[in-house]
């Protein structure tokens, strides 16, 4: 959590390469990329969501990354990154009804 807050996007790639869960948390709930966002480090979160960090997840006060975001720039990433995440459930839904002959 510390290189994430930090910024340090390398750190963070390492100790995901090694086993580290992206959706980590402390105890307040927070991930990773909800620190990097809070931090408006944009490229520790672009590595995150990249690794699968889940943008819509909330902490124990019921915020999103979206939420603590610090800046615009980071802010956009998220936005994209929840726009192609409820894309995505949405065309796996469709994929499944049509598979399953649901209507």
């Amino acid at each position: 959590m510390v290189a994430a807050q930090d910024g340090h996007e390398s750190t963070v790639g390492l100790l995901l390469d090694r086993g580290a869960d992206v959706e980590a948390r402390e105890e307040d709930g927070w991930t990773a990329v909800m620190v990097a966002a809070s931090n408006g480090h944009e490229s520790t979160v672009e590595l995150l969501l990249d690794r699968g960090a889940d943008v819509t997840a909330t902490n124990a006060d019921g915020e999103t990354a979206l939420c603590v975001a610090a800046n615009a720039s980071v802010l956009k990433v998220l936005e994209q990154a929840d726009c192609l995440q409820r894309w995505h459930r949405r065309a796996i839904l469709a994929l499944w009804r049509r598979a399953c002959g649901w209507k």
